[in-house]
């Protein structure tokens, strides 16, 4: 009896925090799309304007251009991209999904990871990370 009362109070914890983790996979897997293809398109500026606040307080616009643009030019365009794990966290009061991936692109091939807030319809980007050069253990 004495374990009653935590455990009805962890079982409605975990049932108001219930999340579509496949809705989470559909959305975020097309806002990666989207985000791929306006960098094929060299529309960065789109892609900031899109992003979520927190996001464009860490870096002006043109600071964010001008880096894409680069990594644009260097890289190419994406030839494709697949996920390579998920994770559900909260971020000072905000549910984020963070989604990493594998992504093969004309030059070469990174590991891109994505965080955004899925407290939005559609999800928005609230983080953008690539790697340097992919190790080559992990290139295919």
């Amino acid at each position: 009896m004495k374990y009653l009362l935590p455990m009805m109070f962890a079982a409605l914890l975990l049932c108001g925090c219930a999340v579509d983790v496949a809705k989470v996979t559909t959305d975020t897997d097309a806002e990666i799309k989207k985000f791929h293809a306006r960098f094929d398109g060299e529309q960065f500026n789109d892609v900031w304007q899109d992003a979520h606040p927190l996001f464009q307080n860490t870096m002006k616009e043109d600071d964010f251009v001008k880096t894409l643009a680069a990594m644009r030019e260097k890289l190419g365009k994406v030839a494709s991209s697949s996920t390579t794990g998920l994770r559900l966290e909260s971020f000072n009061g905000i549910n984020v999904a963070k989604v990493g991936r594998h992504t093969t692109f004309e030059n070469g091939q990174r590991v891109e990871v994505f965080s955004f807030s899925i407290d939005e319809v559609p999800p928005s980007l609230m983080s953008y990370g690539i790697s340097i050069e992919l190790p080559p253990e992990m290139k295919r």
